[in-house]
């Protein structure tokens, strides 16, 4: 993983990199989706494997971008959906409008 040097007030931004403006922009797309369902939609900007979604999607619920629920859909299996927050819908329409050059 590529190391930021940003100041610890501002350390949000170290998170964006193409595969996570491609993890928003899926999201944005979708509304919600499993990581499977995200990765898929994402690979329309970038190509990803699973794991690298997972990551992204995890840094996301971090600091506050996506929503995560757990869902148990058979004993043992559970599964996590995600879905932006308001501030993640904020910053992933900011992203299409610029570089998708679209408006919502």
């Amino acid at each position: 993983m590529r190391i930021y040097r940003v100041k610890d007030p501002y350390r949000g931004i170290s998170i964006f990199d193409p595969y996570t403006i491609a993890v928003l922009l899926a999201l944005r797309e979708r509304g919600e989706g499993n990581i499977g369902d995200i990765n898929r939609t994402a690979s329309k900007y970038a190509e990803m494997q699973p794991a690298t979604t997972t990551r992204k999607l995890e840094a996301l619920y971090r600091y506050g971008l996506v929503d995560m629920t757990k869902i148990e859909r058979a004993k043992g299996w559970i599964e996590k959906r995600f879905r932006l927050t308001e501030k993640g819908q904020k910053i992933a329409d900011a992203l299409a409008e610029a570089l998708l050059e679209e408006r919502r």
